[in-house]
């Protein structure tokens, strides 16, 4: 059984609980320790999905080095659900507090669901996005439940290689889940990475505290690190209360300051798609070509690239190979078991050099994930949404340009159109993004970036 605890955090973070009933009886007392652990983890999220009400608080923090400086990163935060008088209220709310070189950054960021509206809304250093699509609650569960697996916290109780449950004195359970699979870990680490800069996690333990109704009281999340990472300190718990109790309150929202979009689903869809690594023995592909055209003081500067990736993980290590076609020349790139070589081929197709050196998986998802996002893509920097008027499974998305694209020395103005399309099944099979930056009223300056990836299919490995 899965157990799904979401949070949104930076840039977009969110903490969500994933909750269930199902009458049980009594007959797990009979299993062994951790027997019993899987199930009571499997009947108490199947009971918590059925709550009518729920306050959860979120309390996180780590301390860490980033490049070298010192910083704090506290996350504070409440995830509420009402289901009272037939208007169910979904509330996320969650503040990060980032300690660095003696300035502290606030952002917050919160999410949900009221009358028929799924909304979000993030603030950090005086930007501000807020945005909504009108929704059933239903198709709002749903999505909640497809997004769980890119969830910031997720593991699965299955893949911890110790489990054991204990009795408590008030009739509840202690169910303690470590030792995890490299698979589960890696998982962890691609889920966590916008706050684990890069630093790889070396095993992880969940505690999870069940009152006597197996309803979810506490769940504990610790990290261990290895002695060269620069996390110090990491700590991450959640308490649950008000369970069926119909005490939650959720105030009504205005959405007066907020942009309605045709789906905002569609971005989540979309930022899921970037950063998903196949499970074990699986095998995903991508095509992306990259065109780049820059006018600097009337010189025309071009650069085209076509990168075909074949990534996933082989016994629960990231793997992949990169044909790079950049005319005349054409690079293979792989990685495999802690080690990525690099193969330099001729226009004729002939092995000129070939070289190889040691890195880590955590390093390698960002590469390849950076190659698929290239443009740096971001939910929050979008401002417009529309269904394509030739295929309903196509968005237009206006966006703003990602800061870190941007010179600012003489910026002038800038856009970025993304264009996306789904299949039938609602997977992403092809993603169009053209950025155009002006750097003057003139067209002396100007540089432009087109980068169209296609998605191919998941298959298992072969052979």
């Amino acid at each position: 059984m899965k157990k799904f605890i979401t949070l949104l955090l930076t840039l977009t973070l969110v903490l969500s609980l994933s909750t269930a009933l199902v009458s049980c009886g009594d007959s797990y007392k009979d299993l062994p320790s951790d027997q019993r652990a899987i199930k009571l983890d499997e009947l108490s999220s199947e009971k918590m999905s059925k709550a009518t009400s729920y306050t959860t608080e979120i309390d996180a923090s780590i301390k860490l080095k980033i490049n070298g400086i010192d910083a704090v990163a506290n996350l504070d935060g409440t995830e509420k659900l009402s289901k009272n008088n037939g208007n169910p209220l979904h509330e996320i709310k969650l503040t990060m507090e980032l300690e660095m070189a003696g300035t502290t950054q606030l952002s917050k960021h919160y999410t949900g669901y009221q009358y028929g509206k799924y909304y979000k809304s993030e603030v950090s250093s005086g930007s501000k996005n807020q945005i909504y699509s009108e929704l059933s609650y239903e198709d709002y569960n749903k999505h909640l439940a497809d997004m769980n697996g890119s969830g910031l916290l997720y593991f699965n109780a299955e893949c911890a290689g110790e489990k054991s449950s204990a009795e408590r004195t008030d009739g509840g359970w202690t169910l303690v889940f470590k030792s995890f699979s490299e698979e589960s870990i890696a998982e962890m680490e691609a889920n966590l990475q916008l706050i684990l800069f890069d630093n790889e996690i070396e095993d992880m333990e969940v505690t999870v505290v069940l009152d006597e109704n197996l309803y979810c009281k506490t769940v504990i999340l610790e990290l261990e690190f290895s002695e060269e990472s620069d996390i110090e300190e990491f700590a991450c718990r959640m308490n649950v209360t008000e369970v069926d109790t119909g005490k939650t309150v959720i105030d009504r929202m205005s959405f007066d300051d907020y942009i309605e979009l045709d789906d905002i689903r569609v971005l989540e869809k979309i930022e899921k798609e970037l950063s998903f690594i196949p499970s074990d023995g699986e095998l995903r592909a991508a095509t992306v070509n990259i065109s780049k055209r820059a006018v600097t003081n009337g010189n025309i500067a071009k650069i085209k690239e076509t990168d075909e990736i074949l990534f996933g993980t082989a016994d629960g290590k990231f793997k992949y190979e990169v044909n790079v076609d950049s005319s005349p020349n054409k690079y293979v790139i792989s990685y495999e078991n802690g080690e990525q070589t690099v193969k330099l081929y001729n226009s004729s197709g002939n092995l000129e050099d070939s070289a190889a050196k040691k890195s880590d998986d955590s390093t390698e998802r960002a590469y390849i994930l950076g190659i698929l996002n290239s443009v740096k893509y971001d939910s929050t920097l979008v401002k417009k949404m529309k269904v394509s008027d030739e295929d309903a499974n196509t968005y237009i998305l206006d966006c703003n340009v990602p800061p870190a694209l941007i010179d600012t020395s003489g910026y002038h103005y800038s856009t970025l159109t993304v264009t996306v399309t789904f299949d039938s099944d609602g997977n992403l099979v092809n993603m169009n993004s053209e950025v155009y930056i002006k750097y003057s009223s003139l067209n002396t300056n100007t540089y432009s970036l087109t980068v169209d990836c296609t998605f191919g299919e998941t298959e298992q490995k072969k052979g």
